[in-house]
């Protein structure tokens, strides 16, 4: 199991949860500092995660995750629900990995409304197998906070 970063010791007590799931997951502090980046996106970016927490979340986003996204416009649709804290987004992307394959995936971006994770944002990337292609799923904006509220009771 890897060590999420000190400064928030219930995700440190949550990291084997977080381990274990199929999907990759990346967890930004109000500080837009990485909190915590769980094995399974580790491995999808081929990253030693440990080596990254506590650094600026913008700069990881932008020199590991958007390189891996095929399509120019995901790479922008994440960089904005990123910036927009006050939203949700849901996009449908390409990633590619580090052996060369591809592998659609939805990039799901959340921020934590309420609770002792309030002002956390959850970038979550799983493994799209519904969708046949990007124009059969549209990006959804919205409030999200039923997905939200599910997140928030995991962590």
């Amino acid at each position: 199991m890897h060590e999420c970063t000190p400064t928030h010791g219930d995700i440190l007590a949550l990291s084997g949860i977080m381990d274990a799931l199929d999907e990759g997951l990346l967890i930004v502090g109000p500080d837009n500092r990485v909190v915590c980046i769980n094995r399974h996106l580790q491995h999808l970016l081929a990253i030693d995660g440990n080596a990254l927490f506590g650094t600026d979340a913008d700069t990881f986003v932008r020199g590991t995750l958007i390189p891996r996204i095929c399509e120019e416009s995901g790479g922008a649709e994440v960089l904005a629900s990123l910036s927009d804290c006050s939203g949700a987004a849901d996009i449908l992307c390409t990633l590619r990995s580090p052996g060369g394959g591809e592998e659609r995936v939805r990039c799901s971006c959340r921020t934590v409304r309420e609770g002792p994770f309030r002002g956390n944002r959850i970038i979550r990337l799983s493994s799209n197998l519904q969708a046949d292609s990007i124009a059969d799923t549209p990006i959804l904006r919205g409030n999200g906070h039923g997905r939200q509220r599910q997140i928030e009771e995991i962590l």
